[in-house]
C-alpha cells in the first residue's frame, strides 16, 4: 500500500486547499459566488474537517459589504444587527469587505 486510502480515519474528509478534490470547484460556492459589487447578508453552514480529521459543520452569519457599495451600508448594518439578535445559535459573525476575508480557509479558521 502507498499511504492512507480514502475512508482511512487519518485522511481528512476535506483535505486542505481551496477546491474540492472530486469536483475541482470551490468548496463554498455560495460564499465565493457573492457579487463583487453588491452587499449581501448570508447565513451559511460551513462544512470542514477538524485538525483531527473529523467532519464538522458550523453556522456563520456573513455581512458582505464590498467597498463600492458603501451607500447601502446603513440598511445592511441594521439587517445584520437584527439577524444577530434573531439567530442566537449562530456564534460566528463576519463582516467582509474584501474577497480574501471570505475565503474558505479563513472561514474554517474563524470557526475552528
Amino acid at each position: 500500500m502507498h499511504g492512507p486510502q480514502q475512508g482511512d480515519p487519518r485522511v481528512p474528509a476535506h483535505p486542505p486547499g481551496p477546491d474540492h478534490p472530486r469536483t475541482g470547484r470551490p468548496r463554498d460556492e455560495l460564499v465565493q459566488s457573492l457579487p463583487a459589487d453588491e452587499p449581501r447578508l448570508v447565513v451559511h453552514e460551513l462544512a470542514f474537517a477538524s485538525p483531527e480529521g473529523t467532519r464538522r459543520h458550523a453556522h456563520l452569519l456573513i455581512f458582505w459589504m464590498p467597498a463600492d457599495s458603501s451607500e447601502q451600508e446603513t440598511a445592511y448594518t441594521d439587517g445584520f444587527t437584527s439577524l444577530r439578535e434573531f439567530l442566537p445559535d449562530v456564534h460566528v459573525h463576519l463582516t467582509a469587505r474584501r474577497t480574501d476575508q471570505r475565503a474558505y480557509r479563513r472561514l474554517v479558521a474563524l470557526v475552528g
